[in-house]
């Protein structure tokens, strides 16, 4: 059974303050690509209830670099708007942050690896954004993950879409950090640095741009969501997840 949450998009107050509700189902991320198993997935942390998130209206688009803009103090940082919550670890305990804010065309996220302390571990390390279009909480066509790795051959980012089946993902588009997909424009990009959220120790931190038009979603449409960060490319690595 998979668990029920709902994210509120915030549109602008020159649109009469209209407030965009999308439900979204979780998506389970314990596990990465290459070992999700299962077509059922639901929610692992129970520190995640209640499972409500929310993305928050900016009419200023923050730069994706890799760097998080965030000033706990004022709006001036460019992600200083956005509604910020926990990533927990696999233990459940909470370790890192995801920032959600969105305009009408585009949603913004970034996570900070606040314990993520070397720049480049050898292994390969990444994160992944999941979106489940049609808000059925299974892995049929509709569900699509932004997946980012770094390996020994560089840094790749990849569109993969469902297939229904486990371990079937299809690549529907490809390219590197820093770059519009050339299909989705989906864009991805990651740093290493201090943050607002741990300003004595650099690590790392990752910024996504996702359109709308590319994800086959809308305001007000349904959809599933789960957020995850890793070290090594295997289960047994490090892993850390929203839900």
């Amino acid at each position: 059974m998979a668990s029920n949450t709902s994210i509120l998009l915030k549109k602008s107050k020159k649109l009469n303050k209209i407030l965009v509700i999308i439900s979204i189902l979780v998506l389970t991320v314990i596990l990465s690509l290459n070992n999700f198993k299962l077509t059922n997935v639901e929610a692992h942390n129970p520190l995640a209830y209640p499972i409500e998130i929310f993305s928050l209206w900016n009419d200023t688009t923050p730069t994706i670099d890799g760097t998080i803009g965030f000033t706990p103090s004022s709006l001036a940082g460019e992600w200083s708007s956005a509604a910020v919550y926990d990533l927990f670890d696999f233990k459940g305990d909470p370790d890192g942050k995801i920032l959600l804010q969105n305009d009408n065309t585009h949603l913004y996220v970034a996570m900070d690896a606040v314990s993520y302390l070397t720049a480049d571990p050898a292994g390969g390390w990444g994160s992944t954004l999941y979106l489940d279009a049609d808000h059925y909480g299974v892995l049929y066509s509709n569900v699509f993950a932004v997946a980012f790795t770094r390996n020994s051959s560089g840094y790749h980012v990849e569109i993969k879409q469902s297939t229904g089946q486990p371990d079937e993902w299809i690549v529907v588009d490809y390219g590197t950090v820093g770059v519009p997909l050339p299909i989705t424009g989906i864009l991805v990009n990651v740093g290493y640095g201090k943050s607002a959220f741990n300003n004595l120790t650099s690590h790392r931190q990752f910024e996504f741009s996702i359109p709308y038009a590319s994800s086959g979603l809308a305001s007000g449409d349904m959809f599933g969501v789960g957020f995850e960060i890793f070290d090594g490319l295997i289960a047994v690595g490090k892993i850390n997840t929203w839900p």
